[in-house]
């Protein structure tokens, strides 16, 4: 069982009421010896972390996204919290830290995101690989074709589209 943080425990806990319901439930649905304290605990401090990234303070996110990392919770899943750390570390000009981050989400999430690919395309155009970057979205793009239709997505392509122009011209 998958499951994506940002849709999976929001769903559950408009379902059920309350987050100690919901991480009940997702405990249970869990093949893995992890408790619901565990779970609970996780879902309130991704609630940190998008607090602390919305408010630009990335280095409390980073932080807690590598504590995150370092307990191997089932949820929330691996990949997630790497494409949020990438994209943390990535504002803070931890480039390097940012692409490992990107590159292993790309390897682990589930088949249909492409979310991580797009954190990779970020984190290359800042490092000046502009023709990797363009291969990163349209990858996003052909491997979660939903992202097509997307205002966000489509903003991205066109800019770097632009910018890969302008460099080979």
């Amino acid at each position: 069982l998958v499951l994506n943080c940002e849709t999976a425990e929001e769903t559950v806990v408009n379902h059920v009421s309350t987050p100690a319901q919901a991480a009940k439930l997702l405990a249970s649905l869990t093949s893995i010896d992890v408790s619901f304290e565990q779970i609970l605990a996780a879902m309130e401090v991704m609630g940190e972390v998008r607090k602390h990234m919305y408010d630009e303070h990335d280095e409390e996110a980073e932080a807690l996204l590598t504590n995150l990392l370092e307990r191997n919770l089932p949820t929330p899943p691996r990949y997630t919290l790497l494409e949020y750390r990438a994209a943390s570390r990535r504002r803070l000009g931890k480039l390097e830290g940012a692409l490992d981050d990107a590159n292993e989400a790309t390897s682990c999430c589930p088949e249909g995101h492409g979310e991580p690919w797009i954190q990779r395309a970020d984190v290359l155009r800042e490092l000046g690989e502009l023709d990797k970057a363009m291969q990163a979205i349209l990858d996003a793009g052909d491997i979660e074709r939903a992202l097509r239709s997307d205002a966000r997505y489509r903003s991205k392509k066109r800019k770097l589209k632009q910018q890969v122009q302008q460099a080979h011209a």
